[in-house]
């Protein structure tokens, strides 16, 4: 079987700082937990971009900051830097939906570098990817998942 490369949204490593009495924010800190351990022993290739450390230096929590790039430099194996086709690709995705800038950029990111998965914790987007994907006006490859279901997918 081949190693799934994965991309994951800022939100998901984020999660462990989110309360945790609230179930979806624990289950998901779990999954990421998971997810990065796994990678770690080589079973996903997680990629990091430009877009995900500009996301992050917004974080006004230097320690959250600084263990968000801990937790990405330990597990991320391939950066993905600017390039003039990412640009693009975020450009049309924006221009036919409602996704923001930052994750149109992400989901391009993901998709020019090859990703089979991109994680997020943000149902609005994944809702809004979704409605992008049925209308085929864009041949994007890379599948938008929650990464409890994710797990749930993998170990079924």
């Amino acid at each position: 079987m081949a190693q799934l490369t994965l991309y994951l949204d800022l939100n998901l490593y984020c999660r462990p700082f989110n309360d945790q009495t609230q179930l979806r924010m624990y289950s998901e800190a779990r999954a990421v937990d998971t997810i990065l351990n796994l990678a770690s022993r080589e079973q996903y290739k997680i990629y990091w971009s430009y877009v995900l450390q500009a996301e992050n230096n917004f974080n006004q929590n230097l320690v959250e900051r600084q263990i968000v790039i801990r937790q990405s430099t330990s597990s991320c194996f391939c950066s993905i830097i600017p390039a003039d086709d990412i640009r693009r690709l975020a450009d049309q995705i924006q221009t036919l939906s409602s996704i923001s800038r930052y994750d149109a950029e992400h989901i391009a990111c993901a998709e020019r570098a090859g990703c089979d998965y991109l994680l997020t914790g943000d149902d609005r987007l994944l809702r809004q990817f979704n409605r992008l994907k049925v209308q085929r006006v864009l041949p994007l490859q890379v599948v938008l998942q929650n990464p409890v279901d994710f797990l749930g997918n993998q170990f079924e």
